[in-house]
């Protein structure tokens, strides 16, 4: 044990705030300043996890493989059960802003070299929803040469991304905007619209959204 570890140790509470903020478990480097309970699946080396403060991930899988990848989350979210967050291959990052929810199973996925998902502020996410960078598997023409590359994804501010949606590679969600239920974006939504559909489309548009329970909001709002 070196000697920073040998005088923390020696005061308890310091020595649980070390273990805390900063950690190397496997394979990947943790820095929590939240409250974490993860299930990891760690291939590779040189990951990073950083969680900011008063962030709470429940159940949660943390699934890095590959090289240098990295899931940062903000301050003030919260995580719920079965969602998973994906960075496979090199120089991967997933970035995820204050004050996010994820319900449940929801899979957030930055996958090939360089590749990223970035999601703003005070972003909802309802449950079953997955947004990707890239098909996972390679599409090839006749030639020989690769059709289906991976692009990266980009979510502002206040977004509210309704059940069973998914978000396809390469897209870019301005702030505001609601993604409705079982809707798959395949283009760019343009900020505070309501899109809906398979492949999705603007139903309103100069919408706004709030976070209170219907049952205890002012319809006249």
């Amino acid at each position: 044990m070196n000697l920073l570890k040998q005088l923390l140790f020696r005061n308890r509470l310091l020595w649980n705030l070390y273990k805390k903020t900063t950690s190397f478990r496997g394979k990947v480097r943790i820095t929590n300043h939240g409250a974490i309970r993860i299930r990891k699946e760690i291939e590779g080396s040189g990951h990073e996890l950083i969680v900011g403060s008063d962030t709470v991930l429940n159940d949660t899988v943390i699934h890095m493989r590959g090289r240098n990848n990295k899931i940062i989350f903000g301050a003030n979210c919260r995580v719920g059960a079965g969602c998973s967050f994906w960075v496979e291959g090199e120089n991967a990052v997933i970035t995820i802003g204050d004050g996010v929810t994820f319900t449940r199973e929801c899979q957030v996925n930055a996958q090939e070299k360089d590749m990223s998902v970035t999601i703003g502020n005070d972003c909802m996410f309802s449950n079953h929803i997955i947004i990707r960078t890239s098909d996972s598997h390679p599409i090839y023409n006749a030639d020989g040469k690769r059709i289906n590359l991976a692009k990266h994804v980009v979510l502002g501010n206040h977004i509210w991304i309704a059940p069973d949606s998914t978000v396809m590679k390469g897209m870019t969600i301005g702030d505001g905007a609601i993604i409705g239920s079982g809707t798959i974006v395949t283009k760019d939504v343009p900020a505070n619209t309501l899109v809906v559909g398979h492949p999705a489309h603007v139903v309103k548009e100069g919408i706004r959204w709030t976070r209170e329970d219907v049952i205890f909001s002012n319809p006249n709002s």
